[in-house]
């Protein structure tokens, strides 16, 4: 048995204005970061940044870095960053830029975010001067690949509750970055897998045996010591970490 549905008469609407769709579709020139909309798109064309299929795992990774270098020369990640360290100080056309991106390949789309937001972002806003001119212009141009470890096995995205520690000994003059169980193991660190050489962490921090809460640190280099296999409990140790001991409560 079928049914008909009955034919539903509708009103005859007025011819849709080419401008008026523009502005609905891409914003207010005024208001709606509508120039670095149009430099992404332009970029994902100009660069043909499209979907690549049959590729394996590690050549994806590594076709998705190559458009993100191009994402770095072309300026548009870093459109956030302060201008004296390789962006335009434009906070809302990073955003802009980011959701544009969308329209493209996803995973671009992620690994963009873990570098200029995540990464850069952290030194952005919870670093120094300092930090700022040695690792922004290298972010902002990819020459830095960086990833961000936040996340753990059992506290998920819950700052306050993470398990990694790191606290500085003063006798050696190294903070030692602790993950004291499993539950405290960091999980889905964007960009780690392949390509990335810089790394924002999350952890609770012991500064001079005064606990300061979750702060967020920056490492290049990070030595795991001896007995600790991989997946296991471990510590770290490292001369080189970028701290920016800001706290995070929540």
């Amino acid at each position: 048995m079928t049914a008909t549905v009955p034919e539903v008469q509708t009103e005859e609407l007025p011819a849709v204005e080419p401008s008026s769709l523009w502005s609905f579709l891409y914003g207010n020139p005024l208001a709606d970061s509508t120039d670095a909309r149009r430099r992404t798109r332009d970029a994902l064309v100009e660069r043909d940044m499209t979907y690549v299929y049959g590729l394996s795992r590690d050549e994806y990774r590594d076709q998705v870095f190559d458009w993100l270098k191009q994402i770095g020369e072309s300026g548009m990640g870093a459109l956030g960053f302060p201008s004296g360290y390789g962006g335009e100080d434009d906070p809302a056309g990073a955003i802009a830029s980011f959701e544009t991106l969308a329209h493209g390949d996803l995973s671009l789309l992620v690994k963009v975010g873990v570098q200029f937001g995540l990464t850069g972002g952290a030194i952005h806003r919870l670093g120094t001067e300092r930090h700022h001119a040695t690792y922004l212009p290298k972010l902002a141009s990819v020459e830095l690949a960086g990833c961000f470890a936040m996340s753990e096995v059992g506290h998920g995205s819950d700052v306050r509750s993470l398990g990694t520690t790191a606290t500085y000994d003063a006798d050696t003059d190294e903070i030692v970055v602790h993950t004291p169980t499993k539950a405290a193991r960091k999980e889905w660190i964007g960009n780690a897998a392949r390509h990335g050489n810089i790394l924002s962490c999350s952890r609770s921090c012991t500064w001079v045996a005064r606990s300061t809460g979750c702060t967020r640190s920056s490492s290049r280099s990070g030595t795991p010591r001896a007995g600790s296999p991989r997946g296991s409990p471990s510590r770290t140790t490292a001369r080189r970490w970028v701290s920016t001991a800001s706290t995070t409560d929540g």
